[in-house]
């Protein structure tokens, strides 16, 4: 998996923020109030649900119909895991990589 990750063809910023998707250190709602407990640890779109990496990234209304209208219509809820690392695993056991790398390298823009 990492070997995959490092040789995108993207900018290293992208695989960075990758990177720390993987490790689960997004600075989320809820990291942030684990850590200082400052804010509130819901999500920004108010839809009721804490906000760690995986919801952020593939969970929330917002991310989800994001991954739905770009040109690969990918429903990221039929992708099964318990955190993003998971998630991702499962979207290149199902041979989707490909298009998420090309989708990757097309943010380069």
């Amino acid at each position: 998996m990492w070997r995959h990750l490092w040789m995108l063809k993207t900018p290293s910023k992208l695989k960075i923020f990758l990177q720390k998707a993987l490790y689960d250190a997004i600075p989320s709602n809820l990291a942030i109030h684990k850590r200082v407990q400052l804010r509130e640890a819901n999500c920004q779109t108010r839809c009721g649900i804490d906000e760690y990496t995986l919801h952020v990234l593939t969970q929330c209304p917002r991310a989800a119909g994001a991954w739905f209208s770009s040109k690969f219509f990918l429903r990221p809820e039929l992708i099964s895991g318990e955190n993003f690392k998971d998630w991702w695993c499962g979207l290149c056991e199902i041979n989707l990589m490909s298009l998420a790398l090309s989708a990757l390298g097309n943010l380069e823009g």
